[in-house]
């Protein structure tokens, strides 16, 4: 008899552990999506900001000089081009954002 309540023993702990690891997974999969809706939440109030503002310049002064910043290196376009490309670059995120999950 016990030998049979080893057995028991060894799945208890077996099922304990799997808990366990499934409560740390649960709670990395919240403080993902946590970090998800900050990030969202801070490219919706920035990037708008920042597009709401070149699209006034762009109404007035489409060929004005503007600078971007592009893989660290800082690079002169046209108020124009920025707009354009920036406003491509946040409907991808959005779209992707749209691709996780809702919880």
């Amino acid at each position: 008899m016990s030998a049979l309540g080893g057995i028991d023993g060894e799945k208890t702990a077996k099922i304990q552990q799997r808990r366990n690891e499934l409560q740390t997974i649960v709670e990395k999969i919240g403080e993902i999506e946590s970090d998800a809706d900050e990030h969202r939440y801070v490219l919706e109030t920035n990037v708008s900001l920042v597009v709401k503002t070149l699209a006034e310049v762009y109404e007035r002064e489409p060929e004005r000089t503007c600078f971007r910043l592009v893989g660290g290196v800082l690079v002169e376009r046209t108020v124009k081009d920025v707009l354009s490309t920036l406003q491509t670059t946040m409907d991808g995120v959005r779209a992707t954002c749209n691709l996780t999950p809702a919880h």
